[in-house]
């Protein structure tokens, strides 16, 4: 038995080292470059949540421009259209267009306003003589010149429009649209223009109000203008999420929050630990976010709380499409990403396990298949030597001795044919045995 060979543990071995010195190796390094290769791929993951969330938003606007580019063009193709009652219908056509546009209206230079306005619950019930179905309210206040200074808003409700539930006859309150931010900008730049975002009296929501000019012989005749709102926007940044956690903000210029993807915020009640300190988790404080991210950079920033919880942030300045001065910000908590990346590293070294046990098994036993074959070839190989030493080793030798000899060697042939694989090899190796038994036979 000192004669064996042991291949199966020399296979085994040998296999054991080739795996377990590369998967060392791999692992090393996979530590060494995990943070690189993290802050890498959370630069890549908060910049693409970034630009959908960004493409996602400008859409609407896209859509509200074109809207009010085409109302905008019907008035200066016949000016005299918008005094018409039809013209609701184009205004309800526009509003139709996007969820997320709450008001369509025609302001003139002379003060004569056309307005089609989206209703919601909180509205009907705020306001004392609209009916609590009502869905969508039109409003026209003529100029001045047509009611002699005395203005009143001619209102209508409507649950499917156009089928009026009823009408109201009110005094004119509120600001003159001439002298607010969205008419003044278009009419100065003679271009579409986007107002800083803006509280709306009527429905109390959080607006960004856009103008277009309509320019009537050359002359600046007033704006059609869209409100958006931007609370609508909330549902459109959760399916941008950078990561499970994630949160999304936009703040104005003054850096107070107006939109937030933390449905346990609200743009009407903000979410408050002490006067002033508005906190986007249990963790970390906005103040903190604004004194470390980095304004409008496309890279990202770790901010780590007071308590020692990392968060990445990344910044960016909305284009003036979209509003004045806005600032979208997104975080996400450290853990979000390298949670992914220990899952992956569990499933690695599971992966390593199976492998390394499976293929421990395959060795195993096909060595010791091949060392059994080896083993026999060679005990085979020994005997023939053997009795032929003991042949040689005498001047004569019986029938016997020649009959062990050749059934020794033809053993050994045969193990020597079932462990080659070439049958070229075989037939070399047999024409070579006897060769050697033919000489014996011959000095026999």
């Amino acid at each position: 038995m000192n004669r064996q060979i042991n291949l199966k543990y020399v296979a085994l071995f040998g296999f054991l080292a080739i795996l377990i010195v590369p998967s060392v190796i791999i692992i090393y390094m996979r530590i060494i470059l995990t943070e690189e290769v993290s802050r890498d791929l959370i630069n890549t993951r908060l910049n693409k949540s970034l630009e959908s969330n960004e493409q996602a938003i400008s859409d609407i606007f896209q859509t509200a421009k074109g809207v009010s580019t085409v109302i905008a063009d019907a008035v200066e193709a016949n000016p005299d259209d918008i005094r018409l009652e039809q013209f609701n219908k184009i205004l309800f056509s526009a509003a139709k267009s996007s969820d997320y546009i709450e008001s369509v209206y025609v302001a003139l230079s002379d003060g004569y306003l056309r307005t089609l306005d989206r209703v919601d619950i909180n509205r009907a019930k705020r306001f004392k003589g609209i009916p609590i179905k009502t869905k969508w309210a039109s409003v026209v206040v003529k100029s001045y010149k047509d009611t002699l200074g005395s203005r009143v808003r001619l209102e209508k409700y409507y649950e499917f429009f156009p089928t009026v539930l009823t009408r109201d006859r009110l005094p004119f309150t509120g600001s003159d649209i001439r002298a607010m931010e969205q008419y003044l900008g278009a009419k100065n730049s003679n271009n579409f223009f986007t107002s800083s975002p803006q509280r709306k009296f009527e429905s109390g929501n959080l607006v960004v109000r856009m103008g277009v000019p309509i320019t009537i012989n050359g002359n600046f005749s007033g704006i059609v203008g869209t409100d958006i709102r931007l609370e609508a926007a909330n549902n459109i940044m959760r399916n941008y999420q950078a990561s499970e956690n994630s949160l999304t903000i936009i703040l104005d210029r003054k850096k107070d929050l107006i939109v937030t993807t933390d449905k346990s915020f609200g743009t009407n009640s903000i979410r408050q630990d002490g006067p002033g300190t508005l906190r986007v988790s249990e963790h970390l404080a906005l103040s903190d976010v604004l004194k470390n991210r980095k304004e409008g950079m496309s890279h990202i920033s770790r901010v780590t709380s007071a308590d020692g919880v990392k968060f990445w942030v990344l910044s960016k300045i909305l284009p003036k499409s979209v509003g004045r001065d806005l600032e979208m910000l997104i975080i996400s908590p450290d853990d979000d990403f390298f949670a992914e990346v220990r899952a992956a590293n569990k499933e690695l070294i599971w992966l390593g396990v199976f492998l390394l046990f499976f293929g421990s098994v395959a060795i195993y036993y096909f060595s010791n298949w091949l060392g059994e074959k080896i083993n026999r070839v060679t005990f085979a190989s020994i005997r023939a030597r053997e009795r032929m030493e003991l042949v040689n080793d005498k001047k004569s030798f019986s029938i016997k001795e020649i009959a062990e000899f050749y059934v020794s060697l033809s053993e050994f042939e045969r193990e020597l044919a079932s462990l080659s694989k070439n049958i070229q090899d075989d037939e070399k190796i047999l024409d070579h045995s006897r060769g050697k038994k033919l000489q014996t036979f011959k000095r026999g």
